[in-house]
């Protein structure tokens, strides 16, 4: 293993000398490879299941369906690797930096992505169930159609972030930034929200119940099935679009917070 690295060393410093790292279909179950440069290395179906991989560079790496279960990548460097339909349950990747990395069809069930940096990702379609992404950085990452059940998602940044029908039963939320996401058609059963900001947020045929503090005296507004209830009134989406405005005046409500839960409703349509 150290002839391969360090060769590959010399080939990064000139592609005439030296040799890229070919470590595709390698067993290397177990190895230790903390803090190595396997920047652009081909990793594709290798087995580094329970590997050490924390600080390792592995930018522009080619991880296409490796086995990286339980592995730790605490740090490392992962920008723009193609990780498509990797196997990664239960890796370690809290603090990682995975921008604009290619995740799509992988499964990261019960991983650990906390603090991770996820900008602009790709992760289509892919398995995220009890994924701790908490305080991850999200933004404009598109997670279209993944499974991100159960997942921790607290302060987590999502700004301008495609969830769209994606599923978030039972996802922590909570102090989330979602500013401007797509959240088309996504299931939110049980779904925790509150203080997330969801201004410009697209909530349009979105799935199951979700409550959501409305910011006018304290109220919750509820929304399941087509219809929203704020306080002890209970209309439908239109109807609230309609009348919302003079109930909010008829109940002490401030023209500001009138505008801030009447933008929510509209975004429910």
């Amino acid at each position: 293993m150290k002839k391969i690295l360090r060769l590959h060393k010399e080939w990064l410093q000139d592609i005439s000398k030296g040799e890229r790292a070919d470590l595709s279909g390698a067993d290397l179950s177990g190895a230790n490879l903390e803090g190595a440069n396997l920047y652009r290395a081909n990793l594709s179906s290798a087995n580094l299941s329970k590997a050490n991989l924390s600080g390792t560079n592995l930018g522009n790496a080619d991880l296409s369906v490796a086995n990286l279960y339980k592995a730790t990548l605490e740090g490392a460097d992962l920008v723009e690797a193609n990780l498509f339909g990797a196997r990664m349950y239960k890796a370690n990747l809290s603090g990682a930096n995975l921008y604009g990395a290619e995740l799509s069809g992988v499964n990261l069930n019960r991983a650990k992505l906390s603090n991770a940096n996820l900008l602009g990702a790709t992760i289509h379609k892919s398995n995220l169930k009890g994924a701790d992404l908490t305080n991850a950085n999200l933004k404009e990452a598109d997670l279209w159609q993944s499974n991100l059940a159960g997942a921790h998602l607290s302060k987590s940044d999502l700004f301008r972030a495609n969830l769209s029908e994606s599923n978030l039963f039972n996802a922590d939320l909570s102090n989330a930034a979602l500013s401007g996401a797509n959240l088309y058609g996504a299931e939110l059963t049980g779904a925790d929200l509150k203080g997330a900001d969801l201004s410009g947020t697209n909530l349009s045929r979105i799935k199951g119940k979700i409550i959501y503090s409305i910011g006018c005296s304290g109220y919750f507004g509820y929304f399941c099935d087509g219809f929203i209830k704020i306080g002890c009134m209970t209309l439908t989406i239109q109807e609230w679009i309609d009348r919302g405005e003079q109930i909010g005046r008829d109940n002490d409500c401030s023209e500001e917070e009138i505008a801030v839960y009447m933008d929510w409703i509209r975004r429910m349509k």
